[in-house]
């Protein structure tokens, strides 16, 4: 759903994306729902449900953005598992304001939902 269903007298409203296609090339669902179809919701008012995620190995794509190792700092180091690319970064530093030594992990990555056909969330009760 794109958005929080709207209740006008008795009626609800929901924005679905990707669109229902019941057939051809980019089907995705097996029938169109009815036009005033009623909905039945399992479990009880206000429940909380885990909620898990399956897709296709080509339906997200994860990008790792490579790390420099800075200067000026007591310690600092840059390691890359070889396998899967994904890099992190270590930095120690003195900070003079508060006399404490400092340090940080950084790790910089985005991810990219590039087939949302290939994609589902599967709610559990």
């Amino acid at each position: 759903m794109t958005a929080n269903g709207t209740n006008t007298s008795g009626d609800l409203d929901l924005s679905v994306s990707p669109a229902f296609r019941a057939s051809g090339q980019f089907q995705n669902i097996n029938a169109l729902p009815g036009n005033n179809a009623a909905l039945t919701f399992a479990g009880a008012s206000a429940q909380v449900s885990t909620v898990g995620a399956l897709w296709h190995k080509e339906a997200v794509t994860l990008a790792i953005v490579p790390l420099e190792k800075p200067d000026g700092v007591n310690n600092a180091s840059v390691k890359y598992d070889p396998t899967s690319g994904v890099g992190l970064r270590y930095i120690e530093w003195y900070d003079g304001d508060t006399d404490q030594w400092k340090s940080r992990f950084d790790v910089v990555f985005g991810v990219l939902l590039q087939r949302p056909e290939h994609a589902l969330a599967v709610y559990a009760e």
